[in-house]
């Protein structure tokens, strides 16, 4: 189990955050903090349990969380930083590089980005290792993961009508394999990259395959949309 300590002075955030990492199985948020002395305090006592830290650059606009970066680095070279952050200009990248940063992950982003950092973590940790588990060859050498595996089992046994591409499909139920709970069109639209007319016509077909269900949801003001959840 890989520990992680998250530093992000939102509430909300940092919740949907730690939602996100805790997806993985091989990850878990050990410790939070919402400001870098909380934080710094953290990594004073507990720094043999901390794997990654994962940081965003702006608290509350009071502190520049990047700034700690190559001091974390030089101090605890061992443990691994993902920053995250509004900033893109290449500056700012590029700096948090150089300071040591294993990853830069832009606001906002979804949990496949978040789980793709984690997963080249987790190949990077491997390749400091000699001799390996039957665990770590599952884990990271297999081809499919557990998610993977259960997504090709039910395609095998699921005939496709015209206009359905396998790959397309495949892509889009590893998306949804990544969210907590419900999705809509649109949070799919752009998680996958595709039109929404795209994701009407397969979200269609999973529905009346019963993967998915949906579910109309009423506002006081404005239209009623749908949302959906995987049901099998």
């Amino acid at each position: 189990m890989y520990q992680i300590l998250l530093i992000e002075d939102d509430v909300m955030v940092q919740t949907i955050n730690k939602q996100y990492i805790e997806q993985l199985d091989e990850f878990q948020v050990t410790f939070l903090a919402d400001c870098m002395p909380t934080a710094l305090d953290i990594l004073e006592k507990n720094q043999a349990f901390i794997d990654i830290i994962f940081i965003d650059d702006n608290l509350g606009g009071k502190e520049e969380g990047i700034s700690y970066i190559g001091w974390i680095k030089q101090k605890y070279p061992k443990i691994e930083l993902i920053v995250v952050s509004a900033n893109s200009s290449k500056e700012a990248i590029q700096s948090a590089y150089n300071l040591g940063a294993s990853d830069y992950i832009l606001k906002p982003f979804n949990a496949q980005r978040l789980h793709k950092s984690l997963e080249n973590f987790k190949l990077r940790k491997l390749g400091h290792h000699n001799q390996f588990t039957q665990t770590d060859i599952d884990g990271h050498y297999q081809p499919q993961n557990r998610s993977n595996k259960k997504i090709l089992q039910w395609l095998e046994k699921t005939p496709l009508e015209k206009g359905i591409s396998f790959k397309t499909l495949q892509h889009i139920l590893l998306i949804i394999q990544t969210y907590p709970n419900q999705f809509s069109i649109n949070q799919l639209s752009r998680d996958g990259d595709l039109s929404h007319v795209t994701i009407r016509h397969y979200i269609n077909f999973l529905v009346d395959k019963e993967y998915l269900t949906e579910e109309i949801v009423y506002q006081k003001n404005g239209r009623p949309y749908s949302v959906y959840r995987i049901s099998c």
